[in-house]
């Protein structure tokens, strides 16, 4: 067992540091794709709080392999989802989005996108005050990876009503446009983050003209149908076929609402 007779972490000096850095690097393996693990852990009690209560150890390396360990755990599993909200885990995971090391932030975004395919955890993000730190990692000079997860947390919360609104008054739209608007001319480094990127406006142009409106305004279209284009006129990969769709998707969602988005979208299809 990870934690302590006291609750785990590393307060009271229950457990040595060492070995709690070890125990968490080796669950964080066994959990990486293995159901059967992630069945385990689920059915252990009280082992998601005692993952959680380490979040906030002194350690820095302690909270990066609780965090690695929290995502492989609740990475396609209801169980550990549900048991993570139980255990206050998302507020925790938010707590590390924004003040975090680099790699706590990362795994952190990961994990709450893992956990955002549950509503109800969206309803967490939003009561934690989530949205904004996540908006804040999307930025072109964030590590691509760091930049993808939040990305992708903010495609599941933002299916949240609140937090969309939020996600609107903290910039988020812009954000995404400025990832877009620099990935739009090479692909080729960051198909997953353009992913995202596509994935997140997707989601929140097809709920709120405000929404389709400010990314039209800040040449996200442009953008979309710049990407496209460059990728058809290279010898693209499959990662690449798989974000020209996508892009398309999104500026049929765009043109529903943006008329000038529909005539360039004509005039670029040939009629």
């Amino acid at each position: 067992r990870v934690g302590g007779g006291g609750g785990g972490g590393d307060q009271g000096g229950t457990l040595d540091i060492n070995l709690l850095e070890s125990a968490l690097a080796a669950l964080c393996n066994v959990l990486n794709n293995s159901q059967p693990s992630k069945d385990a852990l689920c059915e252990e009690p009280h082992s998601m709080t005692i993952l959680v209560s380490t979040l906030f150890s002194s350690s820095q390396r302690v909270r990066e392999y609780a965090v690695g360990t929290i995502w492989n755990a609740v990475f396609s599993h209801d169980g550990n989802i549900a048991t993570l909200r139980q255990s206050n885990g998302v507020s925790a995971l938010v707590h590390l989005v924004k003040g975090g090391s680099a790699l706590a932030q990362q795994w952190a975004a990961a994990a709450l996108a893992a956990a955002c395919v549950n509503e109800t955890v969206s309803q967490d993000v939003f009561m934690s005050r989530g949205v904004a730190p996540l908006v804040a990692l999307v930025d072109p000079q964030s590590p691509s990876r760091t930049c993808e997860f939040s990305l992708s947390s903010l495609s599941g919360c933002c299916k949240y009503e609140p937090n969309l609104r939020l996600f609107e008054e903290c910039g988020g739209v812009d954000s995404v446009c400025a990832v877009l608007n620099t990935t739009a001319n090479d692909v080729n480094g960051t198909p997953n983050t353009v992913l995202a990127a596509l994935q997140c406006v997707t989601v929140c142009c097809t709920r709120t003209s405000p929404s389709c409106d400010r990314f039209c305004s800040q040449g996200g279209a442009s953008s979309l149908l710049r990407l496209a284009a460059n990728i058809a006129s290279s010898e693209g990969d499959q990662d690449d076929q798989s974000v020209v769709s996508e892009a398309r998707v999104t500026l049929r969602v765009v043109a529903k609402r943006c008329k000038a988005v529909r005539y360039a979208l004509v005039e670029e299809e040939g009629g």
